[in-house]
């Protein structure tokens, strides 16, 4: 009818006035050019952006409509990715009658202790895989520097210190280490303190006692001081006068650390089953 080919004709003016003002905006100066497309800006932002060189002003408008920094929580729960913020997508299951029901596409994450050279610590983080590829390439700081992750706030654990690693060595060397690294319990045929040497059943016993005896003058009475001097392996290895005699005890009493162990195993058989 008359009035229905008015009303359209009336519609296709206005959808060309609006390109028409679209298009006069592009090309004015409230328009800013982000990565080859042009972006419409409000007057007051377009004046910011203007204030700044041709080279920053890409980067401050990209910071101000674009945020692509991962959410600023640093807890464990939630499931999106801390690194590259990703989340979960949504989509379908499809049957076998092609019934569509709606499902989400969760992250593939992972929560990650993760080595932080500067801090000296682990930090635990929740990364999905595509997360982890980035620490593996670029480094756990420089990804959370480009994340905008505070390192410091994150759950860690802190490296051993250096005392913990003389003594996880001496231990390995001494073989009290077990299967996958883990330290075994004291070994009472393996005994380095003379006070406790010299009052046991060892057959270096007397030996012990004797060192023990001309050691006593030595002694401060300050147990922390004293401590030093009473262990054999660190006594032997001082600049002491007894180093000599306290070296030729442990050594013997290692030597001896074998021999110990079949007999003590032989009395442990005698008494479970009766024989000799």
């Amino acid at each position: 009818t008359r009035e229905r080919r008015e009303r359209d004709e009336r519609e296709k003016r206005e959808m060309n006035m609006m390109a028409s003002r679209a298009s006069r905006a592009l090309a004015s100066k409230n328009s800013v050019q982000v990565r080859g497309a042009r972006v419409l800006v409000s007057s007051s932002h377009a004046k910011q952006v203007r204030g700044v060189d041709d080279r920053n002003k890409n980067k401050g408008l990209a910071l101000d409509v674009v945020s692509m920094g991962a959410k600023q929580g640093q807890q464990l729960n939630g499931k999106w990715c801390r690194m590259t913020g990703k989340t979960a997508n949504n989509g379908y299951s499809v049957s076998h009658s092609h019934i569509r029901t709606k499902r989400l596409q969760q992250v593939n994450l992972h929560v990650k202790r993760v080595y932080w050279p500067r801090g000296k610590r682990w930090v635990k983080i929740r990364l999905s895989t595509k997360g982890l590829k980035t620490v593996q390439k670029i480094g756990i700081e420089a990804a959370a520097k480009k994340a905008g992750i505070d390192l410091w706030k994150l759950p860690f654990q802190l490296d051993e210190t250096e005392a913990r690693t003389q003594w996880k060595k001496q231990q390995q060397d001494d073989g009290n280490v077990g299967l996958y690294g883990r330290t075994l319990p004291k070994d009472k045929r393996k005994m380095v303190n003379l006070e406790k040497l010299a009052t046991s059943d060892h057959p270096l016993a007397a030996e012990s006692k004797a060192l023990l005896d001309k050691l006593k003058p030595s002694l401060s009475g300050n147990p922390k001081e004293d401590s030093a001097l009473l262990n054999l392996r660190k006594l032997s290895l001082s600049d002491h006068e007894l180093a000599a005699e306290a070296k030729d005890v442990l050594e013997r009493s290692k030597a001896l650390g074998p021999v110990l162990s079949e007999k003590n195993r032989e009395k442990k058989y005698s008494e479970a089953y009766g024989y000799k």
